[in-house]
This record gives structure tokens, C-alpha cells and sequence, in this order.
């Protein structure tokens, strides 16, 4: 999840961006959500298409995605009275690769647990087998 800083900063800047373009909307970050909300400022108003295009591709060159991650389509006409922007999560740690001896100490961990397991699960069955025995030797003929 986003920063509240840096969600601030990207509503500031996306206003700034639309204002010096000449589209007139109220932007608003939610206190609740890390969402970016663009809207028109009077409920009789609505976008037009071309004010649309503007908004998503200014989003979209921002850094933002739709909600969920799903990338900006400046041309797929949506909502003409409201977009919803997010900073997109960041990507997946990169896997990086093990040296042979990182790799020989990690498998050797992995045997060591396995090993522990294994004797646990050992203990758990020689443990049932006794109470087992003492079960039966307690059950009438």
C-alpha cells in the first residue's frame, strides 16, 4: 500500500497537471482507500471525451493503474463523470540466483528440518502406539 506522502504528492501533482491543461475537476484522494478520485465539479457536468483522454493519459503518465492494477486505456471510454486512480503495488522482490556453496548450506537447512520432522512425526506415532495399548489392555474381553 501506498504512503499517505506519496499518495498526497500524486493527487497535487495530477491537479497541478490538469489544471495547467485546462480541464476544470475536483481531485480528491480518499482518507480511507489509497485511490485518487477525479471528478466533475458540478453533478449536471460531465467530461467530455476528449477531457477523458486527457485525464487518463495524464494518469497513466503519472505512474497510475485502475483499481486492482489494471492498466490505463487513454482510449476505452469509462465513467464521464469520475475516474479512480491508484499507485500500482510495487513489483515482486527479483529472485536472485545462489552461489553453489548458498545453495549446498540452504539444502543442508532444509534436510536438518526435515530431519526434525521426521522425528517428531516418529515420537507421535510411538506415543499413539503406547496409547493404544494401554487402550486395549483397559477394554473388557
Amino acid at each position: 500500500m501506498p504512503q499517505r506522502n506519496q499518495l498526497k504528492e500524486k493527487t497535487t501533482s495530477l491537479r497541478s497537471a490538469l489544471k495547467s491543461v485546462g480541464i476544470s475537476a475536483r481531485v480528491r484522494m480518499d482518507p480511507a482507500r489509497p485511490w485518487i478520485r477525479v471528478e466533475v465539479k458540478s453533478v449536471s457536468l460531465e467530461f467530455s471525451d476528449a477531457e477523458q483522454r486527457t485525464i487518463r493519459q495524464i494518469a497513466k503518465d503519472a505512474g497510475l493503474t485502475h483499481i486492482y492494477g489494471a492498466e490505463i486505456v487513454v482510449d476505452r471510454m469509462t465513467n464521464p463523470r469520475w475516474h479512480l486512480f491508484v499507485i500500482p503495488e510495487p513489483a515482486q522482490k527479483k529472485v536472485t540466483k545462489m552461489s553453489n556453496a548458498e545453495f549446498v548450506d540452504h539444502m543442508n537447512r532444509i534436510h536438518e528440518t526435515m530431519a526434525r520432522i521426521e522425528t517428531g512425526i516418529m515420537t507421535l506415532k510411538a506415543d499413539y502406539d503406547m496409547i493404544e495399548k494401554q487402550l486395549a489392555a483397559l477394554r473388557p474381553n
